[in-house]
């Protein structure tokens, strides 16, 4: 399936060299949206094919924040923003599990706030389950935790998407799991965790 991307912003019709935090992947999103904590730019990305790859992989969480953050209907009361962002690795370190694909743009964690600017939980699933009924991707984890130091309940939804190629002929996979403290407590379903 071909991902039709706004030539605007498809990063291969720009130079390697000029792709940085603030090259711009649809209206409202830039590269900067996605840095993790601790990233301090794309400085540690060479130029050159990796910056455009990372541009391309970004772009369909852009689309995927679009669809949530602009919609006026259902969203009108949250704002799902990035929790986990382009992963920068330690000079000694060897990625390995999904840091592999957040180093990569590949996978973003994104968690929901109400009107508060408080974490919402119910909305959370709601946000979840809209993104794995409308939006391209991989693989959706709804990740419940308690390891905030008051033990109170956290959710995060990661959306991996797949390695998008300059041709954006790909497939999806739309692979599905709830976890809870790390453990997958379903597959193929999400399941919606709430608090004591």
């Amino acid at each position: 399936m071909i991902y039709l991307v706004d030539p605007i912003y498809n990063p291969d019709n720009l130079d390697n060299r000029t792709i940085t935090g603030q090259t711009k992947l649809s209206k409202s999103y830039k590269i900067a949206t996605f840095l993790g904590y601790g990233a301090s730019g794309l400085d540690h990305i060479p130029f050159g094919e990796d910056r455009a790859q990372i541009a391309r992989n970004l772009i369909l969480h852009a689309d995927i924040m679009s669809m949530v953050n602009h919609d006026k209907d259902f969203f009108k009361d949250v704002k799902m923003k990035v929790s986990e962002g382009l992963y920068e690795k330690g000079p000694t370190e060897t990625l390995g599990g999904d840091n592999i694909f957040k180093f990569d743009g590949r996978m973003v964690g994104y968690q929901v706030y109400n009107g508060t600017g408080r974490l919402d939980l119910e909305r959370t699933f709601d946000v979840a389950a809209f993104i794995k009924d409308y939006a391209r991707y991989d693989r959706i984890v709804l990740d419940y935790d308690t390891y905030n130091q008051d033990k109170s309940l956290t959710a995060t939804i990661l959306v991996k998407v797949p390695m998008v190629p300059s041709t954006y002929d790909m497939t999806f996979e739309r692979n599905i799991e709830t976890q809870y403290n790390g453990n997958i407590i379903s597959k193929n379903e999400l399941v919606e965790v709430l608090a004591n």
